[in-house]
């Protein structure tokens, strides 16, 4: 029975060096003193120096202290409290031959003799150099991506602010018939700069918050028409969809024209009430939009001037989103946007 236990344990030591000395991590083992007592070939992949050149050395031959002072932490809390004690993994530089750090990933355990006796450690070393150097890369490559997205959003704030002032001197030489058209240009100008402004404070790329928006523009048409925001019936049903620059955009745009011509309508009417309401999918793609000028017949095939413009603006960023207008003979005070 001995024999045959003998036998079992000494091809079990076989088949565990097998796979050490072919293991891509360098597998050690190191006494209590933290003197290496065992290294597998891998090492010298790592720093250059062959197994028994490190074997009888201690820990702190091969750190600097900075680093050392780190790892002989993590070996000195495994001995204390081995009883407790799983593993550690963690991030360090070690030295090779030619004293250059090289970065790796260290695991430790604790080692244990058949009677359970604490007798040292024992782990792997892996070589993460190129992984840092990748993540370095990928650091690099993010801050001039924002340094990048920083100059654009100024370059673009500037020309939205540029075009603004124009407009605002523009206005002291045109007639008072054209003033309304310049002041719905503006209002153009700046859904597009201010959704340019959330995209760029919010940090995010893909997602804007399209309901705060409309919220805002809201606001700001309702003051522009000389309309009290507490005196005119609301009704939303924007469930707070998050979508990218893509889809904001002409969405705010088409917000934006329905409110103007619903305020147009309003100027007649006594109580003056909206609703609205936007369906979108799981990937934030817009599927319906319904508008309503409560009580208001909106006509849209037999409009002129002004509001026919305002119909051609918004069939064409209806089309941006895939989406038809439709209205229908027994709701004229509504109109449906449509997926194709």
């Amino acid at each position: 029975m001995d024999q045959s236990y003998n036998k079992k344990l000494i091809e079990s030591e076989r088949k565990y060096r097998l796979l050490a000395e072919n293991s891509i991590d360098c597998i050690w083992t190191m006494d209590l003193n933290l003197k290496f007592t065992y290294l597998s070939p891998s090492i010298e992949q790592i720093v250059g120096a062959k197994p028994e050149e490190w074997i009888g050395t201690k820990l702190k031959d091969h750190f600097s202290k900075k680093e050392f002072l780190k790892a002989a932490g993590y070996a000195m809390k495994a001995i204390r409290y081995y009883k407790t004690f799983n593993k550690v993994t963690f991030e360090t530089k070690v030295l090779d031959i030619n004293r250059r750090e090289v970065d790796v990933e260290i695991t430790g355990r604790i080692a244990k003799d058949e009677n359970g006796k604490l007798i040292g450690l024992q782990g792997t070393t892996r070589d993460i150099s190129d992984r840092k150097k990748t993540e370095q890369e990928l650091i690099r490559s993010l801050r001039e991506r924002n340094i990048l997205l920083s100059e654009v959003h100024h370059r673009v704030k500037n020309n939205m602010q540029l075009i603004m002032s124009l407009l605002e001197i523009q206005k002291s030489y045109i007639s008072p018939n054209s003033l309304q058209t310049l002041n719905e240009i503006a209002d153009r100008i700046r859904i597009l700069a201010d959704i340019h402004q959330d995209f760029y404070y919010s940090g995010q790329i893909y997602e804007i918050d399209i309901a705060d928006q409309i919220h805002s523009i809201l606001h700001n048409l309702a003051t522009e028409y000389s309309f009290e925001i507490e005196k005119i019936n609301i009704d939303l049903d924007i469930p707070k969809p998050l979508v990218n620059l893509d889809v904001a955009i002409p969405l705010g745009l088409i917000v934006n024209e329905l409110l103007t011509v619903s305020f147009k309508l309003f100027s007649d009417a006594g109580n003056p009430g909206i609703s609205l309401s936007i369906l979108h999918d799981t990937d934030s793609n817009i599927e319906k939009i319904i508008f309503g000028c409560d009580g208001v017949k909106i006509e849209m095939e037999n409009c002129t001037g002004r509001m026919e413009f305002s119909f051609i603006i918004l069939k064409a960023l209806a089309a941006q989103l895939n989406l038809s207008i439709r209205q229908e003979p027994s709701e004229p005070d509504k109109i449906h946007f449509l997926k194709h």
